[in-house]
């Protein structure tokens, strides 16, 4: 199950948005190995069943990945939850973090 994802670009950070209502922030892993930043979520041991008469979400299990570049500080990537949104803040590193430049041509 894919859940909806926003990356906004800042000129300092990126912002990873997760939309993710119904869960609780204890049951989020948040993990950077080598450039690849991985948001999962697991369901708590103690969910008990209800019997639906009807259901149209349910808050499930789930993981995604995502290349990170090499101009990101991943010692500094925070995360936080807030209004059913996993918001993930990866800052650039000014020291790899070059503009673009415009090439001319002749």
């Amino acid at each position: 199950n894919e859940v909806p994802v926003n990356i906004i670009e800042h000129a300092s950070f990126f912002e990873l948005k997760v939309y993710a209502a119904g869960r609780k922030k204890e049951n989020f892993h948040v993990t950077i190995d080598q450039d690849l930043l991985t948001v999962s979520y697991t369901l708590p041991e103690d969910v008990k069943e209800d019997t639906f008469v009807y259901q149209e979400f349910a808050a499930e299990a789930f993981e995604r990945s995502f290349q990170v570049q090499d101009h990101v500080k991943k010692d500094a990537v925070h995360a936080s939850f807030e209004d059913g949104i996993l918001t993930v803040v990866l800052p650039k590193d000014p020291d790899k973090n070059k503009p673009a430049q415009d090439v001319r041509v002749y």
